[in-house]
């Protein structure tokens, strides 16, 4: 059931990155605690117990589509909070409308939770999961963005990269109200970071951690004009 759910997923969910599996409650818990996954697909029937029985343990419950060869724990599992339950044998679209689900709640999530005052320096923070951690980085820390196809790679002051399986357009939408610029289809930049725009080659930026961003022919007018108003 593992190997045909990461197929279908391969297929119908190719942002989604499979980051762990286990075949029962106990290698399942010590998995969770080790991941922190932003979903959880869960059969009910396992060697060692339930996926009730792992839920029923956690302090903390990911969002969890359970994946069940009978409806009649439906309900049961919307008690645990489900997002969804998917029957087998797995129906692609059922799937489709699942994960569909599962990225609403994450993007409300995130929407909610994505920025906290910290007391002192009263200073945004953005929280951004790659697939082995979650972190809480401080906007003023990210230099600038870079898509990768569904992917955004984040580049920060102190040298660091994180790769999240989200959209550049996405993480647009929230930085641009904090000195961000998108400079090319490709690039996202900190203005806060930013150094000079040099006119050679097409025109670029260089920003003040030695990178250089490229800057589109239709971005550059608004670069300059957006540079004489600050």
């Amino acid at each position: 059931m593992r190997d045909n759910l990461k197929s279908l997923l391969k297929i119908y969910a190719t942002d989604l990155v499979v980051i762990g599996e286990g075949g029962g409650v106990k290698e399942g818990l010590a998995l969770l605690s080790e991941t922190r996954p932003d979903l959880l697909f869960l059969d009910v029937e396992m060697q060692d117990g339930t996926g009730f029985d792992l839920l029923a343990q956690l302090l903390e419950k990911p969002p969890t589509i359970f994946v069940t060869a009978h409806d009649a724990y439906a309900i049961k599992a919307f008690k645990f909070s489900a997002l969804d339950y998917v029957l087998k044998p797995i129906d692609p679209d059922d799937l489709i409308k699942s994960i569909g689900k599962a990225r609403e709640r994450l993007d409300q999530d995130i929407k909610i939770g994505a920025y906290t005052h910290n007391a002192a320096s009263n200073e945004k923070k953005l929280v951004l999961t790659d697939a082995q951690n979650t972190y809480l980085i401080k906007v003023s820390e990210i230099v600038r963005c870079e898509s990768d196809v569904n992917y955004t790679q984040f580049i920060l002051a102190d040298g660091r990269s994180i790769l999240v399986s989200r959209t550049l357009k996405y993480y647009h939408e929230i930085l641009e109200e904090f000195h961000f610029f998108r400079c090319h289809q490709s690039h996202l930049v900190n203005l806060d970071h930013f150094d000079r725009y040099e006119k050679s080659e097409g025109g670029s930026i260089l920003m003040k951690n030695g990178s250089r961003v490229p800057v589109s022919l239709r971005r550059k007018d608004e670069l300059i004009a957006l540079l004489r108003n600050l």
